[in-house]
């Protein structure tokens, strides 16, 4: 039976600058209607299909009533100024970052789990990545 898909989504709100910020234009959309989000930009990542990932052990995963939260500690609790949320399938990538994967792990899991091409899942996992990566929720190991 295929699973409900859905682009993983990473998404991080910056309290004290009134920003969020995601791979995920709906995402941004949607927060653009509060008025005290405004729309910010990530950086570019150069990618290489053999390098490894994993979550920063200094973000703690919680679900709290139906939503999916990264909660900052240790030094990054003094720089990130706010939390980051995920949705099914982000969760889904963070799971499988709890231990070292490359891109094309992740890629190849992720199309196995949502019966997706190659070429739409590497797309979507690069997207998620990028975005996580800059805000230091995972890390190159």
């Amino acid at each position: 039976m295929k699973k409900e898909y859905q682009k993983p989504v990473v998404a991080c709100t910056d309290i004290k600058k009134g920003k969020t910020i995601s791979n995920s234009e709906e995402y941004e959309d949607k927060m653009r209607y509060q008025s005290w989000m405004t729309k910010g930009k990530g950086r570019e990542v150069i990618w290489i299909l053999a390098e490894k990932f994993r979550t920063n052990p200094e973000f703690i995963y919680r679900e709290i009533a139906g939503e999916f939260v990264l909660i900052p500690s240790g030094e990054p609790a003094r720089q990130f100024n706010g939390l980051a949320s995920l949705n099914k399938t982000g969760v889904f990538l963070w799971k499988l970052l709890e231990q070292e994967r490359t891109l094309k792990e992740l890629s190849i899991a992720f199309a196995e789990e949502y019966e997706l091409t190659e070429e739409q899942s590497l797309e979507d996992v690069t997207a998620f990545l990028e975005l996580a990566l800059t805000r230091k929720l995972i890390i190159r190991s």
